[in-house]
C-alpha cells in the first residue's frame, strides 16, 4: 500500500479529517518515514510534543522496563509512579505550594482547571483571540474558533474573548476588565503558538499577572506547548517569574510516549474543592508517570533546554537568511522563543499571503521537510525536537533553500 491508497482508506473508514496525505510509518531521532519508505526532517514534532526526539532509546528501554513492573492501575489507588511525578513537577516550583491534578492531554486539563475555579466563582472567563485550549466544547469555547473553523459550541461555553497584545501595553485589557466587572477566570497561552507564534513580553505577563490579582481574577497559563523545554525552560512561567494560579501541562510531558496531561493548582485553591480527583479513567496510570518523569529527567540529563535555546536562535537565523535570499524583508516576519519558530508570508499590503504559505508548506514536504502552520494558515510554524543538532538543521536549511528557490 502506498500513501495515497492508505490516505483513501483512511478516510472511507474514518469519521475525521487527517491533514497530510504523508503517511507515518516509523521514526528515528529527528526523522520520519512513511510507508513508501520516503524519510522527511520533522521541524514539527507533533506540534510540539516530541521533545527528546522520535524512539529515543534510553525510552524505549524505560517503556519496556516499566511494562514488565506495571502498566494500568484504578485510578482510585495510589501509585509510587504518580507520587513521584508528582514530587518532579512540584521541584522546579519551590516558592509556590502547588498540588497536582491528573489529566489524560490539553484539553482534559483544561477541563480540570474549570471544574475548580468555576466552582470558586460564578464569574466569566476570559481568553485571548488566536488562543487554542483544546478540542471539547468547554475548550474550543475559549479558542479562536471562528478563524480556525472549529465546530460551533453551545452559547454558555463561549468565553469573553480579548486581542492578543501588540506592544508592552495592557491598558487595553484593563478597560476590558473595568468594563466586565464579572470576568473572574483569564486563562492564556504565554505564547499563543497555534495563533501564529505570538510573543507577549515578560514586561507584559507581569503586569497582566499583577493586575489580575488586583481584580481577584484568576490567572491560568496553558503551558501545553510551551513547556519541557520546547521555549527554552522546563517551564516558561520560571522564564517569566510568575507562578500562576495553575498551570496546565500535556504534550512535551511525556514526548509522546505515554498518554498524560496535569494541572498544577496553588493548594489554597483547592482547600474547599471537595470533588474526588477521578478525572478519567486512563489518567496517570503507572505507566505514564513514570514514562513522563522519566522524560523530564531526559531532558535535564540531556540538558535539552539549553539546547533549546542555542539552536533555537542558530535556526532563527539560518531561517531568516534563506527567506531573506529570496524575499523582500518587508514581505516576511520571524517570532522565535526557544525552538518555537514562526514565519509570516505577507502580500504587499502586508496581509497573510495564505496561497505562498500553502505552496511553501507542501514543497517542503515534497522536497522532504515537514513544517507547521497555525491552525489559520497564515504562519509557518518551524517546531523540530530539542534533540536536534546544527548539522540537522544545515540539512533541513538545504530542503527550505531548494523550496524557496523554486517558489519565490
Amino acid at each position: 500500500m502506498n500513501n495515497k491508497e492508505l490516505y483513501k482508506k483512511i478516510k472511507s473508514n474514518m469519521g475525521c479529517c487527517y491533514f497530510s496525505p504523508i503517511t507515518f510509518k516509523s521514526s528515528d531521532g529527528v526523522i520520519v518515514e512513511d510507508i513508501e519508505s520516503n524519510k522527511y526532517i520533522d521541524f514539527t514534532s507533533g506540534y510540539g510534543v516530541v521533545n527528546i526526539g522520535w524512539q529515543n532509546k534510553k525510552m524505549i528501554k524505560k517503556q519496556i522496563d516499566q511494562t514488565i513492573i506495571s502498566n494500568y492501575a484504578p485510578p482510585w489507588m495510589p501509585t509510587q509512579e504518580a507520587n513521584d511525578l508528582a514530587e518532579k513537577l512540584k521541584s522546579f516550583f519551590p516558592n509556590a505550594d502547588y498540588k497536582c491534578l491528573r489529566a489524560t492531554g490539553g484539553a482534559n486539563a483544561n477541563e480540570i482547571v474549570l471544574s475548580v475555579f468555576c466552582n470558586k466563582t460564578k464569574g466569566e472567563i476570559a481568553t485571548f483571540n488566536k488562543s487554542y485550549h483544546g478540542w471539547s466544547q468547554a475548550t474550543i469555547g475559549m479558542s479562536e474558533s471562528n478563524k480556525f473553523k472549529f465546530p460551533s459550541v453551545k452559547k454558555s461555553f463561549e468565553s469573553i474573548k480579548i486581542e492578543p497584545p501588540d506592544s508592552d501595553s495592557i491598558q487595553y485589557i484593563k478597560e476590558i476588565f473595568d468594563q466586565n466587572p464579572n470576568i473572574k477566570i483569564f486563562i492564556a497561552e504565554p505564547i499563543l503558538v497555534s495563533g501564529g507564534v505570538i510573543i507577549p513580553s515578560k514586561t507584559f505577563w507581569k503586569n497582566l499577572h499583577n493586575l489580575c490579582k488586583s481584580k481577584n481574577i484568576y490567572f491560568i497559563f496553558d503551558e501545553a506547548i510551551t513547556a519541557f523545554g520546547r521555549a527554552g525552560y522546563m517551564f516558561y512561567s520560571n522564564y517569566l517569574e510568575i507562578d500562576p494560579d495553575a498551570i496546565v501541562l500535556a504534550k512535551g510531558i511525556s514526548s509522546g510516549y505515554s498518554t498524560i496531561g496535569a494541572v498544577l493548582i496553588k493548594d489554597e485553591h483547592l482547600k474547599d474543592y471537595k470533588f474526588a480527583d477521578v478525572s478519567a479513567t486512563f489518567s496517570w496510570t503507572p505507566y505514564s508517570c513514570s514514562i513522563a518523569k522519566y522524560n523530564i529527567d531526559l531532558i535535564e540529563e540531556e540538558d535539552l533546554c539549553s539546547n533549546s535555546l542555542f539552536i533555537g536562535d542558530y535556526l532563527k537565523n539560518e531561517i531568516f537568511n534563506t527567506f531573506n535570499k529570496y524575499f523582500d524583508s518587508n514581505l516576511f516576519e520571524i517570532r522565535s522563543q526557544g525552538l518555537i519558530i514562526g514565519v509570516d508570508l505577507l502580500t504587499k499590503e502586508k496581509n497573510p499571503n495564505l496561497f505562498l504559505t500553502g505552496r511553501v508548506l507542501f514543497s517542503c514536504a515534497k522536497n522532504g521537510l515537514i513544517l507547521c502552520t497555525s491552525w489559520d494558515n497564515s504562519t509557518l510554524i518551524f517546531m523540530p525536537p530539542l534533540c536536534i543538532t546544527k548539522k540537522e538543521c544545515d540539512d533541513a536549511i538545504k530542503i527550505l533553500d531548494k523550496t524557496l528557490s523554486k517558489k519565490a
